[in-house]
């Protein structure tokens, strides 16, 4: 394949709370392995994130978020999908 698409992920974010192990290896580890296998074989990855990664406080006046803004997760959910954003750059 040329492009891998990662739609899965753990997303019940009360669920996240209270099961952060399963968390961390559905919005984590799961798409990093997933990444690096598309790496090996050339193809690029496309994955899902979430404005969770933010606390809340628009940092910018040209809309919601940008990519620039610092990210900073009030809870788990949005923890392990920063995270994920980190392994699978």
């Amino acid at each position: 394949p040329t492009l891998v698409l990662i739609c899965a992920g753990f997303t019940w974010v009360d669920g996240c709370e209270a099961q952060q192990a399963k968390a961390n290896q559905m919005n984590s580890k799961g798409p990093a392995i997933v990444a690096a296998a598309a790496r090996a074989h050339g193809a690029r990855t496309v994955w899902y994130s979430t404005d969770y990664v933010f606390d809340g406080g628009v940092q910018s006046d040209e809309g919601p978020y940008l990519e620039a803004d610092k990210p900073n997760p009030l809870n788990v959910y949005g923890s392990s999908k920063l995270q994920g954003e980190r392994e699978v750059l």
